[in-house]
């Protein structure tokens, strides 16, 4: 970190002013110390113990142009780079592991075109997603269901952590070009946008072009540069979208049928919830969280597992496959489900995904954890993060009984590939606890179980092939030679 108000910081402050104006950027440490969490409470957990990590400078560019300015100046002072938006992110991603300067892009809040002939929304970084929904369902299209608030930006969401929509409709997969700043402050785009004269006419093909470099920086958490710009396909609205419950006493039954569905082809969005991870997001008032009894009382109104499936078509063709949800749930043991008019609401708009109510489930504090995995490990997976949560003695924070990991899990690619996410919460009095524990986690997941993690870690590297570890660490070499993007990240 750079020393406080020494003279070289100050002299780079006055530079970073002269670009984007004395009111966007601040060494205040009320304003840096905004940057040092996001919208869980334990996200300083992130195996240095209880320290927050605080950066030295906040930086709020508005155009382009000024990302790049910025980005050059920090290259010329060999400052570590990390970029936020909303700070809705629930890992502690923009949080700067070695102080430097946040460069927060959220005035660039321009949704640049709704293209209902390409059934494309262009947007730059600071966009929300409830923004854009709202926005394109004037034009009766539709974004994916995905996890998280409205409060979220689109880019964050594809290109920071990226957990996968709950549907065959992925998030990141609907990516097609993107504008991006590299470390040296050099501008790129992908695809059709990449040909001079076409990022404003011609945005609309990912393929036009090889090889196709938006995947570079999916889930690349702002360590290979920062993205201003993403052109991103939607859906066709349908005249009648509806959401069905089922519940499942055992996870064997409740995914074997999801498996089944999901070969219908007719989904919108298909998850299944753990007891913990949906009923507490769902409680139909938030004081029910902090009294035991009326928390117990409420997780009784759920089976062991409820999965949910999103239907859409016309109102003849949701008839129809209500039916099909009906029988194909009957024969693995499943029941249609339905629960008291504000919890069936929170629990629909959870499951549709931008929800604030999610939060909820991450109170007082947890971290995420995520996995891909194959059909046959899905049951001794979750299995293992509970025996490893008895194991490391985890206790509730609410009751303090043996904590249950909430669970959920996502089939995608019809059922073939399967997203099991799991949060367990931080014991804040001895936090390396929960390290250790992840570690032991994930370690296992990528060797016994088969899985793979939505995000490399450092700490995982050993157990990767030499040569998909130096191809990605020469790729960061490349674009960003002084490693300041991310630094302490990846």
């Amino acid at each position: 970190m750079v020393e406080q108000k020494s003279p070289v910081k100050e002299q780079i402050l006055k530079e970073m002013q002269d670009v984007v104006g004395h009111n966007w950027v601040s060494i205040e440490p009320a304003d840096c110390f905004a940057y040092a969490y996001d919208m869980t409470t334990a996200v300083h957990f992130l195996g240095t113990g209880n320290a927050y990590f605080v950066p030295d400078y906040v930086v709020l560019p508005g155009t382009v142009g000024e990302v790049q300015e910025i980005v050059r100046l920090m290259n010329k002072y060999k400052i570590p780079m990390y970029a936020a938006s909303h700070l809705t992110n629930l890992a502690g991603i923009h949080c700067p592991r070695e102080g430097g300067v946040e460069i927060d892009v959220h005035r660039m809040n321009r949704i640049i075109e709704v293209n209902e002939e390409m059934m494309t929304v262009t947007v730059e970084p600071g966009v929300t997603h409830g923004l854009v929904r709202k926005e394109v369902e004037k034009r009766n299209l539709k974004m994916p269901c995905l996890i998280g608030p409205y409060s979220g930006t689109l880019v964050g969401h594809c290109i920071g952590w990226s957990i996968p929509a709950f549907c065959q409709f992925g998030m990141e997969d609907r990516i097609v070009t993107l504008e991006a700043v590299l470390a040296n402050g050099d501008l790129i785009r992908t695809g059709s946008a990449a040909v001079i004269g076409q990022e404003n006419t011609n945005p609309y093909m990912r393929y036009a072009l090889s090889p196709t470099l938006h995947g570079l920086f999916l889930r690349s958490v702002g360590t290979l540069g920062i993205v201003t710009r993403i052109t991103f396909r939607l859906l066709p609205k349908q005249e009648v979208e509806e959401q069905v419950h089922i519940g499942f006493d055992e996870l064997l039954p409740c995914i074997s049928f999801m498996r089944k569905f999901e070969r219908r082809q007719i989904s919108l969005y298909h998850l299944a919830w753990s007891v913990p991870a949906i009923a507490h997001p769902a409680v139909p008032d938030i004081s029910v969280l902090f009294n035991p009894s009326e928390l117990n009382k409420h997780r009784e109104l759920f089976h062991n597992w409820t999965d949910v499936i999103g239907l859409t078509g016309t109102a003849e063709q949701v008839k129809l496959y209500k039916k099909y949800v009906k029988e194909d749930a009957a024969q693995y043991g499943g029941e249609i489900v339905t629960f008291p008019d504000k919890v069936k609401e929170y629990v629909e708009s959870v499951s549709k995904g931008g929800s604030s109510k999610i939060i909820r489930g991450y109170t007082p504090g947890v971290v995420v954890g995520g996995v891909y995995a194959k059909f046959d490990k899905v049951v001794p997976l979750c299995k293992l993060i509970n025996e490893m949560a008895a194991k490391y003695g985890l206790k509730d924070p609410l009751g303090g009984e043996p904590y249950i990991v909430p669970q959920l899990i996502v089939p995608l690619e019809r059922g073939t590939v399967w997203y099991v996410d799991f949060d367990p919460w931080i014991d804040q009095e001895d936090p390396q606890k929960n390290q250790s524990m992840l570690m032991e986690v994930m370690g296992q997941l990528l060797t016994s179980y088969e899985g793979s993690l939505l995000l490399q870690n450092p700490m995982l590297e050993p157990l990767l092939m030499p040569g998909f570890v130096n191809l990605w660490k020469g790729i960061k070499n490349v674009i960003d030679p002084n490693l300041l993007f991310g630094r302490g990240y990846r």
